[in-house]
């Protein structure tokens, strides 16, 4: 009885995501990247603050995750995977995959992470020149995690996912990121 309720539930939020999707792609996407930011930050924070590396959770910090997320990310990430699968390349097959990481990872993933971080530091409250500081202290880190996790994540997206969905699928693996990202900033 409850399971085929709540499968029935699952499945009707699955289709208003999908309409919602459909009908305002835009919008969809920058609720749902702050709504999955707020969320990955949250569980980073408090693993954060659980290894003593983080006094205590930091509400400015989530809210700069959430406008990030919902501002900056959702929008960028929208119109940057559009941009990579309407580009005429010649390419096919696992060739074009390989383009299509290359290109995330060597171009938007650098300049998206910096932006990121960047943002988060000053809207917690640093000033430029601790913003500064800060990115020379983390960025580093930060693109190598990013290295290890998302060519591997991009390979499964764009061999497996649909385009309209892709961005979806980076959110939940964003999540992940983002709470590996928030016990590093």
């Amino acid at each position: 009885g409850g399971d085929k309720g709540s499968f029935g539930e699952v499945l009707v939020w699955w289709n208003r995501y999908l309409e919602a999707n459909k009908q305002y792609p835009l919008t969809t996407k920058m609720a749902t990247s702050g709504v999955l930011s707020a969320v990955g930050n949250s569980i980073g924070q408090r693993i954060a603050v659980s290894r003593g590396k983080q006094k205590a959770f930091d509400l400015k910090k989530l809210a700069a995750f959430v406008l990030f997320g919902s501002c900056i990310s959702g929008p960028a990430s929208h119109l940057w995977l559009k941009f990579l699968n309407s580009r005429k390349t010649g390419l096919k097959g696992q060739q074009l995959v390989l383009y299509k990481i290359c290109l995330d990872r060597l171009v938007y993933g650098p300049c998206f992470n910096a932006v990121q971080m960047a943002f988060v530091y000053k809207v917690s409250g640093q000033n430029v020149e601790q913003v500064w500081k800060s990115l020379k202290a983390n960025f580093l880190q930060a693109q190598t995690l990013n290295l290890k996790m998302w060519p591997f994540a991009q390979y499964f997206n764009f061999n497996f996912v649909p385009p309209e969905l892709q961005l979806l699928y980076m959110n939940f693996v964003a999540l992940v990121w983002t709470i590996l990202l928030s016990t590093i900033l």
